[in-house]
């Protein structure tokens, strides 16, 4: 990778390590929120589902806007919203004031996470699956840095205080540097969703990453049987996990092809939802750490994989738009995962883990109709 261009991603990769406080940090704040806030689990986890789906609702204006006239016009106002709501929410007194300052956040993180993706996807479409991987590896690894120093306080407000500040000082500075390279190809939004193939893709990875959403938001749930020090280590391993999945399975599809790349996810996805649904009903600790790991790598994966394959089936010129609206996809997967899987779970208990299995089988079957017909 050139030095000229390297800078793009450790642009994108450190906005990517913040962001990642958002969702791979909950397992972490949740049980402190729930104390600080007096509120009970279905309504933290209402403030998670609001994350998901206004950090992926709104990149499709911001994305366009990025595709035109650059990342910073975009990329300054959303780290400074991004970093000031970790501010904001910190000293709310209640779950509903809670509810507006994280959302204003949420905003930030979706609008940051598609524009330094795509600093990887236009900068470098020869390597896009190890680029992407590297940028993205961001959103995995930073919670695995902050949630140690989380779990050293009895209080969320306190660590969400200090991290808000700390990117408040750092990524709206970083973005002053970013741009996108010009003369590229490629088809705009109107064009590609009109066609049958984006949408298997659209299918595809909105299911996939269902029982990542589930894991990010629900391990405390899925792990009740587990001591505090397990779940401690769980926490840090799963995000660690997700993160270092990005690269490997990045490069592995630059060399094997992205098609292939992504039927490999969605097997290893399927083995590891089964492998998680054995140990909880049999109670076997190891093979639950197995699973939620194997979860974390083929989730955090899919995301940046299933980017880059939008990007070289249309091309980078409009690659920020039209991964937004793929993006949207993870909306989907956060209410099927927190929100609905918690719904389910207080009717029918772990029993709800076979719908979150079936929907890995539907992704399986789309991305094989897309290979199926390629041939």
């Amino acid at each position: 990778m050139s030095s000229g261009r390297t800078k793009y991603l450790v642009i994108g990769l450190i906005a990517m390590l913040f962001n990642s406080t958002y969702q791979y940090s909950w397992n972490a704040y949740e049980p402190l929120i729930m104390k600080d806030l007096n509120a009970n689990i279905v309504q933290v986890e209402l403030a998670f589902t609001l994350f998901v789906i206004l950090s992926t609702m709104t990149q499709i204006l911001s994305g366009y806007l990025a595709d035109l006239y650059g990342p910073r016009l975009v990329g300054i106002p959303a780290s400074l919203l991004m970093s000031c709501s970790l501010i904001l929410s910190s000293i709310v007194s209640n779950i509903n004031l809670f509810y507006i300052t994280w959302s204003l956040g949420s905003i930030g993180v979706g609008i940051l996470f598609g524009l330094s993706l795509n600093l990887a996807i236009k900068w470098f479409e020869d390597k896009r699956g190890l680029a992407s991987g590297l940028v993205s590896m961001g959103f995995g690894i930073g919670g695995a840095i902050a949630n140690p120093f989380i779990l050293h306080f009895t209080t969320y407000r306190e660590p969400m205080l200090l991290i808000g500040i700390l990117a408040l000082v750092t990524v709206p500075i970083l973005y002053v540097f970013a741009k996108y390279p010009k003369n590229v190809k490629g088809r705009d939004p109107v064009a590609i969703i009109k066609e049958r193939n984006f949408w298997l893709v659209y299918l595809s990875f909105s299911l996939i990453a269902v029982p990542l959403l589930l894991s990010s938001s629900s391990l405390s749930v899925i792990g009740r049987f587990m001591s505090l020090t397990k779940y401690s280590t769980l926490i840090v391993l799963f995000p660690t996990a997700n993160g270092i999945g990005r690269p490997i399975i990045g490069f592995i599809s630059d060399k094997i092809g992205r098609t292939k790349g992504i039927i490999l996810i969605n097997v290893l996805m399927i083995l590891a939802v089964i492998l998680l649904i054995i140990s909880i009903f049999q109670s076997l600790i190891m093979l639950l750490f197995i699973g939620i790991i194997l979860i974390g790598m083929m989730g955090g994966a899919s995301l940046p994989i299933y980017m880059s394959f939008i990007g070289d089936l249309y091309g980078a010129k409009f690659s920020t738009s039209n991964t937004a609206i793929l993006y949207t996809g993870k909306a989907i997967s956060g209410v099927l995962g927190s929100t609905t899987f918690i719904i389910l779970y207080v009717n029918y208990g772990y029993f709800s883990l076979y719908f979150i299995l079936l929907l890995t089988f539907v992704s399986l079957i789309s991305i094989m109709i897309i290979r199926i017909s390629h041939k």
